[in-house]
C-alpha cells in the first residue's frame, strides 16, 4: 500500500530537492550551509523519472536552494523550522494497478457494511471471512487483518466514510430487509409446476483424459448457454494469488525472450530501459492515437521492468 509522509526540516534544505533533479547540476562545493543535505536528497534523478515529474511553484528547481535562502534571510528566520519535505511511495502492486491489501480489505468492509445492521453483525461477518477485528470502544481507530499480515489496516485509511462514527452511522441506516435480500434464493425443481419431459435413456459415461477434459470445459463454461458458476476467493487466499500473479508475469516473459541465464536478463533490462526512455521523449511530440499507442507501450515496458526486477530479487 502506498506510504506517505511529510516532515519538518530544520536544517539541510538540498537534500529534498537533489531527490527531485540531477546532482550533477548541483555543486556541493557552492553550497556550504546546511541547506545542502536536504537539496541533494530531492534532485536524485532515479527517483523522479529521469527529471520527468521535477516542477516547483513559486520557485525555480534549479536556483530553489537559493531563493530558499533569501527569503529565510529576508524575513530573518534563519533557524527553526525551514521547509517541510513530503513524499509519496506506492507499493509494485498498486503502480501495476494489481489489488492490494487495502484494497481487498476494503471489498471485504463494503460488503459487510452493506448486509449487516449492527456492529456485532458485521465483526461477525469478517471473522466468517479471516479477518481479526479490533472494534473496542475505547480505540480511536478500528483496525482489521489477516492472521498472516504483519500489521493491521486502519479502517479509517479507506476513506472519510471508514471512520468509527461513520461505520456506526451505516451499520445503523440499513433496513433489516438488506439481511433478507443476501439469502441465496433456492433453486427452482424441475418438472415442479409444469410438466416436463424426462428422458430415461441411459448415456455412457466418458471416462479417461477425454471425460476430465469434457468435466474441466463444462465447469469453465465453454459450452453454449452453460452458465459459469463464480466462486469467492477467500481473502486469506488473495494475497498467494496476487503473488502466483507475479510469477506467473515473470515465467511468462522468461519464455517470451528465451532467457536462460543473468546475463540474458540484464541485456534485456538495458533494452527495456532504453525504450522507455525514447518512448518518454517522443511522447512531447505526439498527440491523438498515436499517443495513446505510445502509453500503452510505455506500460508494456513498466511491467517487463518490474518483472526483470522481482526475477533478479529471487
Amino acid at each position: 500500500m502506498a506510504v506517505t509522509k511529510i516532515w519538518p526540516v530544520r536544517s539541510r534544505l538540498d537534500h529534498p530537492i537533489d531527490y527531485a533533479m540531477n546532482p550533477e547540476k548541483t555543486d556541493a562545493s557552492l553550497l556550504p550551509d546546511s541547506l545542502n543535505d536536504v537539496m541533494h536528497y530531492a534532485v536524485n534523478e532515479e527517483k523522479t523519472e529521469k527529471q520527468f515529474y521535477v516542477s516547483g511553484i513559486n520557485c525555480n528547481p534549479a536556483i530553489a536552494r537559493k531563493e530558499f535562502q533569501i527569503v529565510k534571510e529576508q524575513f530573518g528566520k534563519t533557524g527553526g523550522i525551514i521547509a517541510y519535505h513530503a513524499y509519496q511511495s506506492f507499493a509494485r502492486a498498486e503502480r501495476e494497478g494489481a489489488p492490494t491489501r487495502l484494497v481487498i480489505a476494503k471489498e471485504a468492509v463494503d460488503e459487510g457494511l452493506s448486509r449487516c445492521c449492527n456492529l456485532r453483525e458485521f465483526r461477525a461477518f469478517l471473522i466468517s471471512l479471516g479477518y481479526v477485528c479490533q472494534f473496542d470502544e475505547n480505540r480511536k481507530y478500528w483496525t482489521i487483518r489477516q492472521h498472516d499480515w504483519k500489521r493491521p489496516i486502519r479502517l479509517v485509511r479507506m476513506g472519510e466514510d471508514y471512520s468509527n462514527e461513520k461505520i456506526r452511522e451505516r451499520l445503523r441506516s440499513n433496513s433489516p430487509e438488506v439481511r433478507k435480500q443476501v439469502r441465496r434464493e433456492p433453486r427452482p425443481v424441475p418438472g415442479r409446476g409444469r410438466n416436463v419431459k424426462v428422458n430415461r435413456k441411459k448415456t455412457r459415461k466418458l471416462g479417461g483424459l477425454r471425460g476430465l477434459y469434457w468435466h474441466y470445459c463444462y465447469l469453465l463454461g465453454y459450452y453454449p448457454g452453460r452458465k459459469t458458476k463464480f466462486y469467492k476467493v477467500p481473502p486469506a487466499l488473495r494475497d498467494d494469488l496476487m503473488k502466483l500473479n507475479y510469477i506467473s508475469q515473470e515465467a511468462r516473459l522468461l519464455q517470451e525472450y528465451r532467457i536462460d541465464t543473468l546475463e540474458q536478463l540484464l541485456l534485456l533490462e538495458q533494452s527495456v530501459s532504453s525504450r522507455l526512455k525514447q518512448l518518454k521523449k517522443e511522447q512531447k511530440s505526439l498527440m491523438g492515437e498515436k499517443l495513446e499507442k505510445s502509453r500503452i507501450e510505455m506500460k508494456m515496458c513498466k511491467n517487463q521492468l518490474a518483472c526483470c526486477h522481482g526475477i533478479k530479487n529471487r
